[in-house]
């Protein structure tokens, strides 16, 4: 902060971390600063504590069936519902708004593992997050069937897809999606900046991936 009665001298400067602050003056002023003196021109750095990490709430999802650290898990420091089997699911939320702020959810199914997932009426906005984070990832090696159930909206973040299948090759074992619907049924997906509204990240190939959609009956 500029002091308006020495032109030029910064008082107080963050270093390049945003870390700890430097207190700063001309190297003619004696600083008194925690019973020392100094006439260097620097006085001790005073360090500051860093914000608190983002803990999501777990009102993000709502997860109905399955087993909590069974079948299903959700980390509170990225906002993450991870499907760990294949117990039928059935999910809502997405996006979550209480009187600290609005927290925006993603969901991972865990590669091998055959994924049954209703969502229901989810709103997924990963465009809101860090980096380049799909709304959906489903995993290598397994077959997820999702169903879907009422207004569904899905957004991808950065280069990543809305439902994003793994960037395999054959070697790894093929990756599949199926999708059905409910009649009277929306579904809403479109990737991030440069990702597939469903398919594989920006630059990579989903060639071992495969993708079936079935319209309501």
């Amino acid at each position: 902060v500029p002091n308006d009665d020495i032109t030029g001298i910064n008082l107080f400067a963050l270093n390049t971390s945003n870390t700890s602050v430097k207190n700063e003056y001309p190297s003619e002023v004696t600083i008194l600063s925690g019973g020392t003196s100094s006439a260097t021109g620097s006085a001790p750095v005073t360090n500051i504590t860093p914000p608190p990490a983002i803990t999501y709430p777990t009102g993000v999802f709502t997860v109905t069936g399955g087993t909590e650290g069974t079948d299903w898990e959700f980390d509170n420091a990225t906002g993450t519902l991870k499907i760990l089997t294949d117990a039928d699911l059935e999910i809502s939320g997405g996006t979550h708004t209480d009187p600290t702020g609005t927290y925006y959810g993603n969901i991972v199914i865990a590669d091998g593992v055959d994924a049954n997932i209703t969502l229901s009426d989810i709103n997924i906005d990963a465009s809101q997050k860090t980096g380049n984070v799909a709304g959906i990832s489903v995993g290598k090696n397994g077959t997820s069937t999702i169903t879907i159930k009422g207004n569904n909206t899905i957004k991808g973040g950065g280069n990543g897809a809305g439902i994003q299948l793994s960037d395999n090759d054959a070697s790894d074992g093929e990756s599949t999606v199926i999708i059905n619907s409910e009649s009277g049924s929306v579904l809403d997906v479109t990737g991030g900046t440069t990702g597939a509204g469903i398919g594989a990240v920006k630059g990579v190939s989903a060639q071992a991936s495969n993708i079936v959609i079935n319209g309501s009956g």
